[in-house]
């Protein structure tokens, strides 16, 4: 897995409020799934038969954290 810290710092210290981790579908299938599903099911009605596919075993993905590990986008 490859962490890369973002830019977005806090105003009281430097501490990264949020970070983006990157990695194959077994490690991040749990936050990548929470974002899409809020964002193309919840958001903009795609069936959840169509957003999950065999790539998704294939692809890289990357999904933004906050501090507390929470998927973000």
């Amino acid at each position: 897995m490859l962490h890369v810290r973002s830019v977005m710092h806090s105003d009281r210290d430097a501490r990264a409020m949020t970070y983006i981790e990157i990695g194959d579908w077994p490690l991040m299938q749990n936050a990548a799934q929470v974002v899409r599903t809020a964002v193309f099911v919840q958001e903009q009605g795609i069936s959840p038969e169509d957003e999950w596919d065999a790539d998704d075993a294939i692809s890289l993905h990357a999904v933004l954290l906050d501090i507390n590990g929470a998927p973000l986008g």
